[in-house]
């Protein structure tokens, strides 16, 4: 009968297997979002915190932080990347930390006490989804699809881990619940043990074990969930003085749990998203749903931004191009509310026109890749059609001290290279990206944004590791 039971066993005893499951870093198994690690293990405390540490800093470069003497770093430095991969601060044009409009309206909005803690959590939750985690656009949308299909690769249906997420929110919420209650919960193991490592695929077994195998196992962990000398994946990923604790495994599921609910709607309006978002967080806590749609309407200005950026909504303004004195004029921008995302947008398309016109109309590839024969002549322009590819993805904006919205990060490419780029086989894009690096390296450089090397790049680029060399 212990065929589950040994199977769990035999993951402990390969060392390699057991920490994928049990350590929480960014390449580890332990954690289901990213984000959430010992300095954000919840969501609206641990981002208000972070963000006041950071507030003491505003005005400053991150050169220019105060350095505890004891540890010589500064104390939030760590923090820098979360506050602006949500774009709670961002740079001004001296590279100093300002906070942002969204990141304003995130501090009254944690201060104010017409909310309860409920309420905070799911209005944090909307100033969360927009952000870039993990160097991944649009992190939250993507990791909830990323999970449920290998929900569904175990031959789970979605509605059966949403019931089961469900009940286990619940319960998991109730005070007096400890971790060792919830082991005797299925969606405990699917939420901990949810992803196959090698040859190990424990969801698929467990999801196939009949009741007997299962109540088995579970007998096991419930006895030894605190005995962390034991030979026990998940006592040793729950222990004390380790990385993941129940408040982590809790907002993990509720955050799963209401965004596949969202996802489930397709592209929906803005009213529709707010309310999809309430109605379903109120299935588990009390939240007075109309005085937060009041106020997210009151402030949709920052929401809507938000809402844009999830669903692709171009915001244009009225504006057209800027003039390239224009463009050298001006401050930096803050695109975390309607106008400024507007004005961001501009300025995108205005260094896509410069990059055109600087280019010739010609992809930066064409010496190595033979593009003359896949230029078509646009209606638009009267000239080669080619299209612009930010060469340092947006997503990693947050790594680098210095804003890559620049032109010398605008790359122009022939539609067929920028399809292979984005697309093909890392075999067969390889050799292009190092192209383009090598190309604007010393440009980049030169204007204070320095890429360590082509380890880096692979990353940009999301390389399979054994195609890094």
């Amino acid at each position: 009968m212990a065929l589950l039971l040994d199977y769990y066993r035999n993951m402990w005893n390969n060392s390699d297997i057991a920490q994928k499951y049990w350590q929480c870093g960014a390449n580890d198994y332990g954690n289901i979002f990213w984000f959430m690690n010992t300095n954000f293990r919840t969501i609206s405390p641990a981002f208000k915190k972070a963000y006041e540490t950071l507030k003491t800093e505003e005005g400053h470069k991150a050169s220019e932080f105060a350095v505890v003497p004891t540890h010589q770093q500064s104390k939030v430095k760590q923090l820098t990347v979360r506050m602006r991969q949500t774009w709670l601060f961002y740079l001004d044009n001296n590279d100093r930390y300002q906070r942002s409009i969204r990141g304003k309206m995130f501090e009254y909005t944690m201060n104010n006490n017409n909310f309860n803690q409920h309420e905070k959590d799911i209005l944090c939750y909307f100033f969360l989804l927009s952000a870039d985690f993990n160097s991944t656009a649009k992190y939250i949308f993507k990791r909830t699809d990323e999970c449920f299909k290998f929900y569904n690769q175990a031959g789970y249906k979605t509605q059966t881990i949403l019931n089961l997420q469900k009940s286990f929110i619940k319960l998991a919420s109730e005070t007096d619940t400890k971790i060792h209650h919830l082991a005797n919960e299925d969606y405990f193991y699917i939420a901990n043990l949810y992803r196959p490592f090698r040859q190990t695929d424990f969801l698929t077994q467990f999801n196939n074990a009949p009741e007997d195998q299962k109540n088995e196992l579970k007998k096991y962990v419930f006895g030894n969930i605190f005995n962390h000398k034991s030979k026990c994946i998940l006592s040793k990923k729950f222990e004390s003085s380790g990385n993941f604790n129940k408040s982590m495994i809790l907002e993990c599921a509720w955050i799963l749990y209401v965004t596949k609910k969202l996802l489930s709607c397709g592209t929906v309006g803005f009213n529709e998203f707010v309310s999809t978002i309430l109605k379903t967080y109120s299935e588990f806590y009390s939240i007075d749903q109309p005085k937060l749609t009041e106020y997210i309407n009151k402030n949709k200005n920052v929401f809507e931004c938000i809402y844009n950026i999830l669903y692709d909504i171009p915001n244009y303004g009225e504006n057209g191009l800027l003039t390239p004195k224009e463009l050298k004029n001006i401050e930096a921008i803050d695109p975390t509310d309607l106008k400024g995302q507007a004005k961001q947008n501009q300025v995108s398309e205005t260094l896509k026109q410069m990059a055109k016109e600087q280019s010739n109309y010609h992809c930066v590839l064409e010496d190595i890749e033979g593009c003359k024969g896949h230029y078509f002549t646009s209606k638009k322009e009267n000239e080669n059609y080619v299209e612009v590819h930010h060469f340092i993805p947006r997503e990693f904006s947050s790594e680098f001290e210095h804003t890559i919205e620049v032109l010398e990060n605008y790359v122009t490419l022939c539609p067929c290279c920028h399809r292979k780029i984005h697309h093909a086989i890392d075999k067969e894009r390889k050799h292009m990206i190092l192209a383009i690096y090598n190309k604007r390296k010393k440009l980049l450089e030169d204007i204070g944004i320095k890429i360590p090397n082509e380890n880096k790049v692979m990353e940009f680029y999301k390389f399979d590791n054994e195609n890094i060399g």
